[in-house]
């Protein structure tokens, strides 16, 4: 087997987990309701989370692509790089997004009886 059919096996294979992540990402959406998750987001993180993993597969998807072919061109491989160290950044954001986002009414967890800004 050629390096070039290795890599589009390769990237086949990557393009087929994102669709799958795509599929469950309108699954997601739809279960939702629609769009409009909340006031402050378009979609819920758990779509946000299904999108993120799409986009990293397909980052990684064109990377093999590019980088698994026979006469490898510096601009080939740069892209490709670039496109390969994408993915995991890509595929991990909407988690990072969602541990470090900030409270919309800035209650920190306080119990229900106790006011907040949101209450007033």
């Amino acid at each position: 087997m050629t390096l070039r059919a290795t890599g589009r096996i390769v990237s086949t294979l990557f393009i087929g987990i994102a669709a799958y992540y795509l599929i469950r990402f309108a699954a997601q959406v739809w279960i939702d309701g629609g769009l409009s998750a909340s006031n402050s987001q378009l979609v819920s993180w758990r779509a946000l989370f299904h999108l993120g993993k799409a986009l990293g597969a397909l980052s990684a998807a064109a990377a093999a692509f590019l980088l698994l072919r026979s006469p490898l061109r510096w601009r080939q491989a740069t892209c490709g790089t670039l496109l390969l160290l994408a993915a995991p950044v890509v595929a991990v954001l909407p988690l990072v997004g969602h541990f470090t986002q900030v409270d919309p009414c800035f209650n920190l967890g306080k119990s229900q009886g106790e006011p907040d800004s949101c209450s007033k």
